[in-house]
């Protein structure tokens, strides 16, 4: 059975994130801008990809099978525009076994873009906990500011994504080091609950949509490569 848990969030993150200036262009007068979600590794205790299994915390095994945020904005600003990247309530179900997925890909107007505004009005969790289900509604009001350093440069002639990533697997990790337990939230762990997921949340430019950032793909193609260079 879902329970529907009403945590009192009302909190503003700034992220420092990279965009290149590479961007795009599809559609007469307009181009092309899309944000991606992707679960991505985590400096912390556990290691996100952990999760696509289990995990231990506090001596509890936690599987998350889907975690879906209910977004009720996606803006773009900059440039003295403030462009709605998508209007009315969008449910995004985060990758939380890897990967990457693209729910919004819309036209947008050039200019410099320096600020990603999202709004979460709520995020539901499925898994188990010791093996029992937990199928939870949390309830925010949480808004998220995430400022794109350097700035998105919007052109005509290319295609430009913005990944935002989540390390996933600290999210049932208590300040006191024991695990949160979904099956039994309290309007105090319900916040510390969204404070992890808000904590985890770090955004960067990711052209081609793998979940990396672009400098690391290009510092991998070059450990690749090795010292004698090559194409």
């Amino acid at each position: 059975m879902k329970r529907l848990i009403e945590a009192t969030v009302l909190s503003v993150l700034i992220i420092s994130a990279s965009a290149c200036d590479d961007v795009t262009g599809a559609g007469a007068g307009s181009g092309t801008t899309s944000l991606s979600f992707a679960s991505v590794s985590a400096p912390g205790p556990l290691s996100a990809s952990a999760l696509a299994d289990s995990s231990v915390v506090g001596g509890h095994v936690i599987k998350l099978t889907s975690a879906d945020l209910r977004l009720s904005k996606i803006e773009i600003e900059g440039d003295s525009l403030e462009i709605e990247m998508k209007g009315g309530t969008t449910i995004v179900g985060l990758p939380v076994n890897g990967g990457v997925t693209t729910p919004v890909t819309v036209p947008v107007l050039p200019g410099v873009y320096d600020k990603l505004e999202l709004k979460i009005e709520s995020v539901r969790l499925q898994g188990t906990f010791d093996g029992q289900p937990f199928d939870v509604d949390v309830r925010v009001v949480t808004q998220l500011e995430t400022r794109l350093n350097p700035p998105v440069v919007v052109t005509q002639s290319g295609t430009e994504n913005v990944t935002v990533g989540f390390s996933v697997a600290n999210w049932f990790l208590s300040n006191q080091g024991t695990a949160i337990d979904p099956r039994n939230l309290t309007p105090e762990a319900a916040a510390q609950l969204m404070s992890n997921i808000k904590a985890s949340m770090r955004s960067f430019d990711d052209h081609d949509r793998d979940g990396d950032h672009d400098d690391d793909d290009d510092n991998h193609r070059r450990r690749n490569r090795g010292p004698g260079g090559g194409n």
